[in-house]
């Protein structure tokens, strides 16, 4: 193993916003310890038909065909990135520019061949498995058992295929990283015997100190907003319950903004349903839903909210990222009960049974009534330095782990 570890963070299944922002949580962590440690770090991301090799060339070729027969009319298989539009955009959010973007050809022999040109020693977060003989030592990571407690939100194939993923997971990785303690609990409990060493990433907010400044333009004018709301920052999946927050609106006389997409791939008709319940309420006039909005601009808007809502029925890590930035900001947060949010730390947190949109609308009237001081950004930042401490040992730690077992096998 070389003295200055050469890490690559690897982009693949993690196209969601929340997925980008961990992974951009991850290279934040890494970065602060880059200062000391000197490591490299470098983002992976995958290309379709991008040409490196002849049989890169062979597979451009079938492609083209088998697109052609399809629709019936010649067609070129061309390069095109096979990552979320938004990856690089909340890359430029991060705590330095010390990330190295690598492109390769989407495809095992393409992502190898990456990792060697690059000389990684190790491959994180790979949400999937690589194999247990894989070249390069990697580690793996899961994300929440959201299929075992909920499992009405998925499709009996759904549950089966979640389960023999995991299954393989902890097969074939010597170690793995997860979000939480409650999720490294559910690790014990639904895969007792594995030997994957887990380690639970510490909850650790570490906003950037450019996002304390101001933007060159007024973001509540670009998106037409109100001068006071709450802000929820999800994606519109059913779990994240959105309606609760809108039926606590019944009775405050308040306006919500919501960032986030708004389809969930396993009810395509949630959003017409919320769409229909703010309809029937009276209350698309106090409902903003904004969609998927650039990162910084996500930010700002947060900033400026009285607060942050988080009516979560479900995650994997604690109150999920808008908890985690608003945390780092200093901006008061309104979250639901359920276990895993209970792992957040900070100031200014309220807490409200899950799915009582009265006990929510109780908390959303006393913040209003009296909105609550907010940290100074030197002092944040300083917590926020800390916590980057905390969790790029943690990372280093279980990347070492991992290269150190490949040395010694």
């Amino acid at each position: 193993m070389r003295t200055k570890l050469s890490i690559a963070l690897l982009g693949r299944s993690f196209d969601w916003g929340g997925g980008m922002d961990f992974l951009r949580h991850l290279a934040n962590g890494l970065l602060f310890k880059q200062k000391t440690t000197g490591i490299k770090i470098s983002l992976l991301l995958a290309v379709d038909n991008k040409i490196e090799t002849p049989l890169d060339v062979l597979r451009l070729v079938t492609r083209s065909v088998r697109v052609s027969a399809k629709n019936k009319r010649p067609q070129i298989a061309l390069p095109s990135p096979a990552f979320h539009a938004s990856m690089l955009d909340y890359f430029r959010q991060t705590q330095g520019k010390g990330v190295e973007i690598c492109y390769y050809e989407n495809s095992p022999e393409g992502l190898l061949r990456c990792l060697r040109k690059i000389r990684a020693d190790v491959v994180l977060p790979v949400n999937g498995t690589l194999g247990v003989g894989y070249p390069v030592s990697w580690l793996g990571y899961s994300f929440d058992f959201q299929h075992k407690y909920l499992p009405g939100n998925f499709s009996p194939s759904e549950c089966s295929a979640r389960d023999q993923e995991f299954a393989a997971i902890f097969k074939d990785a010597a170690a793995v990283i997860v979000n939480s303690k409650a999720v490294k609990e559910d690790i014990l409990k639904f895969f007792p015997d594995t030997a994957a060493e887990v380690y639970n990433l510490p909850f650790s907010p570490n906003p950037v100190s450019e996002w304390f400044e101001d933007l060159p333009f007024d973001v509540q004018d670009k998106y037409s907003l109100p001068q006071r709301y709450f802000l929820i920052s999800n994606q519109f999946w059913v779990h994240k319950d959105h309606l609760t927050a809108f039926k606590a609106l019944l009775s405050v006389d308040a306006h919500i903004v919501c960032t986030g997409t708004v389809v969930d791939y396993r009810r395509p008709e949630y959003i017409e349903q919320v769409g229909k319940f703010l309809t029937d309420h009276g209350l698309t006039s106090r409902v903003h839903i904004l969609g998927h909005i650039p990162k910084r601009d996500q930010i700002e808007i947060m900033k400026k909210s009285v607060a942050v809502v988080q009516p979560t029925l479900f995650e994997g890590g604690p109150g999920g990222g808008a908890v985690f930035d608003a945390v780092g900001l200093g901006v008061p947060v309104i979250l639901s009960d359920i276990p895993v949010n209970r792992e957040v730390q900070g100031d200014n947190l309220r807490f409200f049974a899950a799915g009582d949109s009265e006990a929510l609308a109780r908390d959303m009237r006393a913040i209003l009534s009296a909105e609550p001081p907010r940290t100074e950004s030197k002092e944040l930042i300083r917590i926020g330095e800390a916590n980057l401490e905390r969790l790029g040992n943690c990372l280093l730690e279980a990347a070492q782990s991992v290269v150190r077992r490949r040395a010694g096998s």
